[in-house]
């Protein structure tokens, strides 16, 4: 057709059959992720927040010397927060040397605290990493997650 433009290509061919990675889209999670590690030694009732540079689709956290608990949540942990995720018991705890947690979850940080008031914990961190960019990535928010109790019956005799 003379004269016609299609505003969806390009030099590579029409952009509306391009996929592109997002949060919904099941190969970014299916092949092989990106490796990402860090670590570091926590001082007592010190909180470390890990920022990845793409959204994580699996993460191992592992306690690596010192004396724990360490603390693994998906919002922070600090006190003085109206989140409330220390007080609703919001995380996952891992109390003895070189214990460590498997979490398959997409999420762009996860936030590590050294639970004990007066010696350090030290913790390592392995995550495996989409080609999704955070900027993709919701807050994680809600029942389970920050603010009041999880869900649930509570407690039974």
């Amino acid at each position: 057709m003379a004269g016609f433009s299609d505003k969806n290509s390009d030099s590579s061919g029409p952009s509306r059959y391009r996929y592109q990675s997002g949060l919904g889209h099941a190969p970014a999670y299916m092949v092989a992720g990106h490796p990402y590690l860090t670590g570091t030694l926590l001082a007592a009732n010190k909180e470390f927040k890990v920022a990845f540079p793409f959204v994580a689709k699996r993460i191992v956290v592992a306690i690596s010397g010192g004396d724990g608990p360490v603390r693994v949540s998906f919002r922070t942990q600090v006190a003085d927060t109206d989140l409330d995720v220390a007080a609703a018991h919001h995380y996952f705890e891992l109390d003895g040397d070189e214990e460590s947690m498997t979490f398959q979850v997409k999420c762009k940080e996860i936030y590590i605290k050294n639970a004990n008031p007066s010696t350090a914990a030290g913790f390592q961190l392995y995550a495996e990493l989409t080609s999704i960019p955070t900027g993709n990535m919701y807050t994680l928010t809600g029942s389970g997650l920050s603010g009041g109790p999880a869900g649930g019956s509570g407690q039974t005799n």
